[in-house]
């Protein structure tokens, strides 16, 4: 069974939740099928993720609620690991610097990626739909649209309430909802033994900004996924010591020609004061500070009171159609959850996906029907040996799923060099961590 087909004037108010990548892409995309977004952003100007800040969570581990207040996980000399025609909207090239002006490089730093950001939003004139400075508080179903409570069936309205500049709080309908407010804000520390014995300091790789603050010292980080193993990089050419930690011991071969950096085991417990003992049985002493590296959680306080409609753990959203639209309610998405992906090409056939479904150009199936459909990929998932804390995580596996997602709202796949390049990328940084940024490519 499917859902009757809607008119775009019958569903005409979607709220964006976030300013960055995603909720531009979204807005951008709503707007073309016929929509009217509206995107809330807490921050007083747009970007997400890419929007530097120099201050940092007063707890550098980001553990305390009432300290943790900073969005941007940036830091000051990051540079992407994808080269810019691969970060590129479809819609809009990210063309190189012209006359001098900007970041000409393939691989530009985070202050380009911002200014792509807000050329975007400009040519596609996102800036009157802006609501800045605006924090939504809560986002639930209408009263008397509460399934679970009354047999109704799914909601078709929400009530967003949000808080603005001026600290007024203001309440407003919306047919739909794309939740866009990304997953690189709230830090994942793991629970690791001793840590309360660690007298050097301790922090989340989202409160790091620059390496000079390591000058002389010694420097363990744990997790060597893509912020592990660049801090490294930067911390080895001021701190006297530097281990990155990891399950995946192997590969010194990446760090040659880098001194004072080692890869070791991963952190098993915290012995004493500055000493700390590893998965092999090794231990590193005298450490002064300790970094982890280990990854972001999905957060989604304005959505606590939607409870039926979804849940969330550590390995994401759930149940998802498509891994982006609520089974249970399809008038509510989840761009940009997938990691491990080239980003902005992704969002932007999410956002298509779910702004043809909104106007009736794509019909999905029933409630029914996207349920069953998100149980039996997540089986078909562990059946291939994925836990359900890695569904979100695509690596090879995003070409499928946009390929997928491009038949279904009739845009054309990805050119197969898309995918050629991704991994000639991804094989020139895992063998040559120092110089893949400026290394030739087709």
């Amino acid at each position: 069974m499917r859902e009757p087909s809607r008119k775009s004037a019958a569903l005409a108010r979607v709220a964006v939740v976030g300013g960055g990548a995603a909720g531009l892409v979204t807005a951008v995309e709503l707007a073309a099928a016929g929509a009217n977004p509206v995107v809330y952003e807490a921050e007083p100007s747009i970007g997400g993720v890419w929007r530097y800040e120099e201050r940092t969570d007063s707890d550098l581990l980001s553990r305390d609620p009432d300290g943790a207040v900073v969005h941007s996980s940036m830091y000051d000399s990051l540079r992407t690991n994808l080269p810019r025609d691969l970060m590129a909207f479809r819609r809009f090239p990210f063309e190189c610097a012209k006359d001098g002006e900007g970041d000409d490089r393939r691989f530009p730093g985070r202050r380009e990626v911002l200014a792509y950001l807000e050329r975007f939003a400009e040519r596609f004139e996102v800036t009157p739909r802006l609501r800045l400075g605006t924090r939504v508080q809560s986002v639930t179903p209408m009263a008397g649209e509460r399934p679970w409570a009354n047999g109704l069936g799914e909601p078709t309205h929400w009530c967003v309430e949000s808080t603005g500049p001026d600290g007024e709080r203001v309440v407003a309908e919306y047919d739909a909802v794309a939740v866009c407010n990304g997953h690189y804000a709230r830090p994942h520390v793991p629970d690791l033994p001793g840590l309360e014995l660690f007298r050097g300091q301790a922090m989340h790789s989202h409160s790091y900004r620059r390496p000079e603050r390591f000058s002389g010292m010694r420097v363990a980080l744990l997790g060597a996924r893509a912020s592990g193993v660049d801090l490294t990089v930067e911390i080895a050419r001021h701190a006297s010591q530097v281990w990155l930690c990891d399950r995946d011991a192997t590969g010194t071969e990446r760090f040659a020609g880098l001194e004072h950096a080692e890869r070791r085991s991963a952190i098993a417990r915290i012995a004493s004061a500055g000493n700390l003992v590893l998965e092999d049985g090794s231990a590193i002493e005298a450490v002064d500070v300790l970094i982890f590296c280990t990854g972001y959680e999905f957060s989604f306080p304005f959505l606590q009171d939607a409870d039926g409609i979804f849940s969330f753990d550590e390995s994401g959203v759930h149940p998802l159609y498509f891994d982006l639209v609520a089974a249970r309610a399809s008038t509510l998405a989840f761009i940009g959850l997938p990691s491990r992906i080239v980003p902005f090409p992704l969002f932007e056939l999410q956002a298509r996906f779910f702004a043809q479904t909104l106007v009736g150009t794509l019909e999905l199936p029933d409630a029914a029907g996207r349920e069953a459909a998100a149980d039996r990929r997540v089986e078909a998932l562990h059946a291939e040996g994925i836990a359900r804390r890695h569904v979100l995580t695509y690596g090879d596996r995003q070409f499928a799923y946009c390929d997928r997602l491009a038949d279904a709202t009739g845009t054309p796949r990805l050119p197969p060099d898309f995918e050629a390049l991704y991994r000639v990328v991804e094989a020139a940084r895992s063998q040559n961590v120092l110089g893949y940024r400026d290394a030739s490519y087709p």
